[in-house]
Order: structure tokens, then sequence, then C-alpha cells
């Protein structure tokens, strides 16, 4: 007898579609359809079966999955219908001999999985440290990309502080050659008033000689001519004694003048000096922090290469789990059935074996007195076909249920690096974008108001200077705001010369034609001098009182003179006077005035 059988109609049964995967979860295997091996031609009928059945470890990981979510069934047999229904249980087993095979078969394979679940446990810590491991790169990783970061602001740092002493000392040196020069100058014009005064003293000397002579004539004499002679060299003495003064004084003051050249040349020395020391201190730590960087650029380089091999063995591994898991599921299907081969067996064992006792009773009673030899080849075959999946068993590593789980994590969080990357790279972009268009406007408005004051400059130096030149240079120019602007200085007759390097005279002129420049640019409603025509000769002073005249038309100018030339000009003069200690204010409508005491 077969039992009851159920026939399945290949032509009338429709495709079964695999539901979808429920959650990751440890216990949870896979669907049975998955895990059987059959003949295509069947496949209809194995998807009508089992393809929606999912195969669980135990009770426990159905309930946890949730009882009705899917077709479930357990290793032991327990089947969990999507109704909500449980199936499960078997017979009493029967047989001492089936059932003592049976127990010792199913502890040897008990074994096999603790041995399994071991070597899990130690490829999961393996995996973590890893992990751990590999995050632990990661971070020295960023450590090193900071410090790397740090070291080359500070190189840029250190290159612009170079830079800029460099240019200091260039300055200073070209100041101290200028202040060299005016000592020079100065020493000259010493020398020069010395030889003045000395000729003063004697003819003060002669004067005085011959004051005496006039003295003693005069009282021999008695004549008047000869008194009024006397006063009047007289006065000439005083006046000569007022000019010798005067000198003295003007000498004083360029003995003084040369002393505090001769100061200023001492600290731009000492400047010098302690620039030149700082650049090579600088030098010296630009060279320590950039050997630092290679340093630092090697390690990094290898932690790198460390942490792409680590990637590396942590997706050989994952790829492994995955293949043992499926392997593993397999195998514990097939391992069922064959428990469940062998429950059946030792069921029919134990009955084969009541029938064969009772044959023997029978064919006793009917005088058979032969013997009768056992059947195992079938027993044989299952035992052959047991130790076969064990060996198979034994070979398998360890599985990690939670690989694929975990595998998504990283790779959700690595597409979120993606996107956040590429956000950051765009906005980047867009300020990169901004701030090249802000400076574009900062260079154009620059070069634009630079290039109109250095023409307004030349047209009025020319006027005051006639024959000379000024313009203005930028020290940089293809990078205008990293440098500095030069006034360059041509007067007529001389050559071309730094503003540091002409006269006071010049330097005013210069002066005067760069705050007209300017106003003519961007006009001013008020303008204020004091004594800028100190150091012009009347020609020059002339001129400048012409152009303010001019200019006077479109601004307020009030102008502080000694000048009879400069005030000549002006539309409104306010003198002021000082006698016997009082200082008297006095206003003149008419600008062709007369200096008095």
């Amino acid at each position: 007898r077969w039992g009851r059988l159920n026939f399945i109609p290949l032509n009338r049964i429709r495709d079964t579609k695999i539901p979808p995967y429920p959650p990751r979860m440890k216990g949870v295997i896979d669907f049975v359809v998955n895990l059987l091996d059959y003949d295509p031609r069947f496949e209809k009928a194995v998807k009508f079966v089992f393809g929606d059945t999912l195969l669980v470890d135990s009770f426990e990981t159905a309930k946890a999955l949730g009882v009705g979510t899917y077709r479930m069934v357990t290793i032991e047999g327990e089947l969990f219908e999507k109704s909500g229904v449980i199936s499960g249980g078997h017979g009493e087993e029967k047989g001492e001999l089936g059932r003592g095979f049976y127990l010792e078969e199913l502890e040897r394979l008990n074994q096999i999985h603790e041995k399994l679940k071991v070597e899990e446990e130690r490829e999961e810590k393996l995996l973590k440290a890893l992990r751990d491991e590999l995050v632990e790169k990661e971070g020295v990783m960023a450590i090193l990309r900071r410090r790397l970061e740090e070291i080359e602001e500070k190189d840029k740092s250190s290159f612009e502080r170079i830079r800029a002493i460099e240019e200091k000392l260039k300055k200073a040196e070209d100041y101290i050659s200028t202040l060299e020069e005016e000592r020079e100058k100065a020493k000259e014009r010493i020398k020069e008033l010395r030889e003045e005064t000395q000729y003063l003293e004697e003819k003060m000397e002669n004067l005085s000689l011959k004051r005496q002579s006039f003295l003693v004539h005069y009282k021999e004499s008695g004549v008047e001519d000869l008194r009024v002679q006397y006063e009047k060299l007289r006065q000439k003495m005083e006046k000569l004694k007022e000019s010798i003064h005067g000198k003295q004084i003007k000498l004083k003051e360029v003995e003084l003048e040369k002393e505090n050249i001769q100061k200023e040349i001492g600290r731009k020395l000492a400047f010098i000096d302690s620039a030149q020391k700082e650049m090579e201190d600088l030098k010296a730590q630009i060279e320590s922090l950039l050997q630092k960087r290679e340093d630092l650029e090697k390690e990094l380089q290898n932690i790198n290469l460390q942490a792409y091999e680590l990637y590396r063995q942590k997706d050989r591994l994952e790829e492994e789990q995955r293949s043992v898991q499926s392997e593993l599921g397999k195998l514990k299907f097939h391992e069922e059935n064959l428990k469940e081969e062998l429950h059946r067996l030792s069921i029919e064992r134990t009955r084969m074996e009541e029938r064969y006792a009772e044959n023997i009773e029978r064919l006793k009673e009917l005088g058979y007195e032969g013997e009768v030899m056992e059947v195992k080849e079938g027993m044989n075959r299952l035992k052959e076909e047991l130790s076969k999946v064990l060996r198979e068993l034994s070979s398998l590593g360890s599985v990690n249920f939670k690989a694929e789980e975990e595998y998504k994590e990283y790779e959700e969080r690595y597409k979120d690096y993606q996107e956040r990357y590429k956000r950051l790279k765009e906005e980047k972009e867009s300020i990169k974008e901004l701030i090249e268009e802000v400076e574009s406007k900062k260079l154009k408005a620059f070069m634009e108001t630079f290039q109109a004051i250095n023409k307004n400059l030349k047209n009025i130096f020319s006027q005051l200077s006639p024959g000379g030149k000024a313009y203005m240079l930028l020290e940089k120019e293809e990078d205008p705001f990293s440098g500095g602007v030069s006034l360059v200085v041509k007067p007529r007759g001389k050559e071309v010369q730094y503003l540091e390097a002409i006269s006071g005279g010049e330097k005013t002129l210069a002066a005067l034609s760069l705050i007209f420049a300017i106003q003519d640019y961007r006009p001013s409603p008020f303008y204020y001098f004091d004594e800028v025509d100190a150091h012009l000769d009347e020609a020059n002073a002339r001129r400048v009182g012409e152009l303010i005249k001019e200019r006077s038309k479109k601004a307020q100018f009030i102008v502080v003179t000694l000048r009879e030339v400069l005030a000549s000009f002006a539309d409104k003069v306010i003198g002021v006077s000082g006698r016997g200690g009082l200082s008297k204010v006095f206003a003149l409508e008419n600008p062709s005035i007369a200096f008095t005491d």
C-alpha cells in the first residue's frame, strides 16, 4: 500500500511567483524552492508546492517573523500556514535499533552544528576587528589630511611673509641709498655754509677794522660826512651779523638733519639685520614643514593602501558569507530530508522487523529449520548518504547572517557620502565663481580708476613743471592688489627718479599734481593747504597759484602761505602780524599786497 497520493496536472496549474524576501534576521534561511534540485520539466509543480514556503530554523524564528505573514516551515517540520494554522509533531518511533542509530547521527549533526556556530562567531569577531581597524584607519586618514592642510596653510603664510620681508628689505635698501645721498648733500651744504660763514666772519672783521679806522678818523677830523658813512657801515655790519646768525642757525639745522639721517640709517640697518634673521628662521621653518608634509604624504599613502586592502578583504569575506549562507541553507534542508527519511526508514524497519519476526515464527510453526539471512542493503545505503551529508557540512565554514544587512547599511552610508560630496563640490564651485566675479569687478574698477588718475597726473604735472613728466607705476601689473603703487617723477632736464630721491620743491609739485588728479576723477568741495609753497621758488609758486585760482571755480580753497606771489591770486586775504608780543589780524579784499612788518 502506498497510502494517499496527490496528483498535480502540469497543464492546468499557473506559475507561482516567489513573494518578496522578508526582512533580514537571524534564523531565516531561504525560500524552499531555492534550496531544491529538480528536473526543469517539473518546475511548475515544484513552485506550486513550495513557491511561497519560507524555510526557518526554529519555531521561535517563525513567531518573531510573524505567523500569517509568510507560509513557513521549520527544520523540525512544523508548518505555519498564512491562514494562521500551525501543524507539527510526529508519530512514536518504534524499534530500539533504528532509534539508537538515528539519535547517534542526530548527535553528530548537532556537534557539527555547534562547530559551525563557533566558526561563525570566530568569523564574526574577525570581521568586527577588520571593521574597527578600518574605522581607525579612516580616522587617522582624516587627522593626517587636516594636518597636511594646516602645513600647506603655514607654508603659504610663511612664503607670503618672506616675500613681504624681501619687499621691505628692498624698499629699506633703496631708502638707505636715498638717505646716503641726502647725507652727502647735507655734508656739501654744511661745507658751503661753513665757508660762507667764515667769509662773512672775515668780512665782519674787516668792517670792524674799518669802523675803528673811521671812528679814529672821525674823532680826528670831526667831519659830518664821515659820521654818516660810519652809520651806514654800522647798519651794514648789523645786517651781516644777522646774516651770520641766520647761517649759524641754518648750519645747526643741517647738522641736526644730518644726525637724524644717520640715526635713520642706523635704524634701517638694524631693521635689515632683524629682517634677514627672521627670513632665515622662516626658511628653516619652511624646510621643516616641507619635510613634515612629505612624511605625512607617505604615511597617508601607506594608510590608503592598507584601507584599500581592508576593503578588499571585507568584500571577499562578505562574498564568502553569502555563498556559505546559501550552501548551508541547502544543506540544512537536505539534512532535514535525511532526518525525515531516517525517521521513515526507522518506522519501516521496525514494521519489517515485526513482520520478519512473525514470518520466522510462522516458518517455525510450519517446521522450517534453515537459516534466514538479514538484508541490510537499504540501511548501508542510508548510512553512506548520511556520511556524505556530514562531510559536506563539516567542510563549510561559519555563516554571518547579518552580512547582507550590514552590506546594505554600508552601501546606504556610501551613497549618502557621495551625495554630500557632490553637494559640497557644487557649492564650492558656486562660491569660487562668485569670488572670481567679485575679483574681476574689483580689478576692473581699480584699473579704470588708476588709468584715469594717471592720465590726469601726467597733464597736471606738465602744467606745474613745464617739460617735466610724472606718472604712477604698479609694482605688480599681473596682480595689482598684492603690490603697491610707485610715483615716478622726471623734472625738466633731469633723469627719471622715484619720489624719495627728489628735492622738496619737486616733491611738493608731484604731491599737488596727484591731489588735483584725484580731484578731477572724484572732485571734493573743499581743500585746505598749509604752506604748500614753502619749498617752491617764485616761478613754481606762481604756477601753483594760477592752478588753484583756475580750480577755485569748482571748489573752495583755503591756503596758508608766507609768500606774496601765492597770496596775490587769492580772492580774499587774511593777514596776521605780531608786535610787542601781540598778534593782529587784518583782512584785505585786494590781493595785490605788499608784505611789511
